[in-house]
């Protein structure tokens, strides 16, 4: 554990500052470190989450994650409605600039606004170092999208990552480089502990309950002690905390999820037989995911809430996908448990998962009904697929309290 060796690469770390609220500004010819813009549906009322704030909020102390009625009174705020679609445009031109500069092993895309790439075999064809080929994409990015880039380069993900989060963010070119020679003098004083990847509220709480407040308390900490309290991860965030990441971006692997889940939150409360009607469409919604993933699920866990947390799990005979099964198996969970007077949230996940495609044969299964059930499922998500999510549906999303319609018509809970 003591071995503090690993394989030194060039790795960018990019995030695109203010993603969504820059993206508003900018199709709006704004400039967003002047402009004070939130992104929030106004629908949702008052404890609508605000997903995203310009820099020019930021400075002023608004958080980039608050509740609508959470911001300060300011002149001229604009409220820009979500639009996904928008954003995920935005992100996959994006990711066309990086392929520019690496090829798709080399480049890891985080999430919608935030990337890794590889450049280290990629530097003797650009004629350049790592810190050069970043700023030449920081500036391609702004030149063809009007978005500021923030870059953070390190000889592992975790140094590029740290690079970008603790110093990058705050330089006025928004350019960082960390080598391993960095760690003691710029990562071993970072605190609160939260502020360094891979660190959690949670985690936090139970390392400051071990007495440690700064990331150099963990590096002087004996890792089998992190380990006995964390397990993998204790090894791990002792690793981090001496700058050492091993993973190479071109040796990531794919790996089938342990899990599957669906879930909303409800504008307003759901009653009665509205939420067996809701629990439903959440099962159809699961069966979705599950086939396009040509994954089946052997244990069905459904959750609520209102008053108080909601939860009930079944246990399957044998795994199933189709919206059929889901139906029947959210009904069984609903007959067993009895549901809430009110809710204001509710959601489905699909556990114990297994290939769609190796099922086990049984004798109590009309499997000749169940091929049916496939076919059916297969054959609206065709139609879907050409002619849009609400091009075909069933007749229950036309029933007071169905939230189907307004949900295909959403990416991510919000608005395309």
């Amino acid at each position: 554990m003591g071995d503090l060796d690993f394989e030194k690469r060039d790795i960018l770390a990019i995030d695109l500052k203010s993603f969504y609220a820059s993206v508003e500004c900018i199709d709006r010819g704004l400039d967003p470190f002047r402009t004070p813009l939130i992104v929030c549906d106004p629908d949702r009322g008052d404890g609508s989450i605000v997903m995203a704030v310009t820099p020019f909020l930021k400075k002023k102390g608004v958080p980039s994650r608050c509740r609508r009625r959470d911001v300060p009174e300011v002149p001229n705020l604009i409220v820009a409605v979500p639009r996904m679609a928008r954003y995920l445009e935005i992100s996959a031109r994006i990711n066309d600039i990086y392929l520019r500069h690496v090829d798709e092993a080399d480049l890891h895309v985080y999430s919608v606004d935030e990337s890794f790439l590889d450049v280290t075999d990629f530097l003797w064809a650009a004629g350049t170092d790592a810190v050069g080929l970043a700023r030449r994409i920081i500036a391609e990015v702004k030149r063809e999208t009007g978005l500021t880039v923030c870059a953070g380069v390190g000889q592992n993900m975790f140094l590029a990552k740290v690079a970008m989060d603790i110093e990058a963010k705050h330089n006025p070119d928004f350019l960082a480089r960390w080598t391993i020679d960095d760690v003691p003098a710029k990562l071993w004083s970072v605190s609160p502990l939260s502020e360094m990847w891979g660190i959690g509220s949670r985690m936090e709480s139970r390392l400051n309950a071990m007495g440690f407040f700064k990331v150099g308390d963990i590096a002087q900490e004996d890792p089998q002690v992190l380990i006995s309290e964390f397990g993998v991860v204790g090894g791990e965030l002792w690793l981090h905390s001496h700058g050492v990441d091993r993973a190479i971006i071109a040796r990531k692997q794919e790996r089938a999820p342990a899990s599957l889940s669906v879930g909303q939150q409800l504008h307003l409360p759901a009653r009665g037989a509205q939420i067996h009607l809701l629990g439903r469409e959440m099962g159809r919604e699961l069966a979705i995911r599950l086939a396009q993933k040509h994954l089946a699920a052997s244990t069905l866990t459904a959750w609520m809430g209102g008053d108080e947390t909601w939860a009930g799990t079944i246990h399957l005979d044998r795994p199933i996908v189709t919206s059929h099964e889901l139906e029947r198996a959210v009904e069984q969970i609903l007959r067993r448990r009895g549901v809430p007077k009110e809710i204001y949230s509710i959601g489905l996940v699909a556990g114990q998962l297994s290939s769609a495609e190796a099922l086990q044969l049984d004798l109590m299964t009309d499997w000749q009904a169940r091929r049916k059930d496939e076919e059916l499922d297969a054959t609206l998500a065709q139609v879907r697929a050409a002619f849009g999510p609400t091009a075909i549906t069933r007749a229950s999303a036309l029933l007071r309290g169905s939230t189907s319609l307004k949900r295909a018509e959403q990416i991510g809970g919000h608005k395309a």
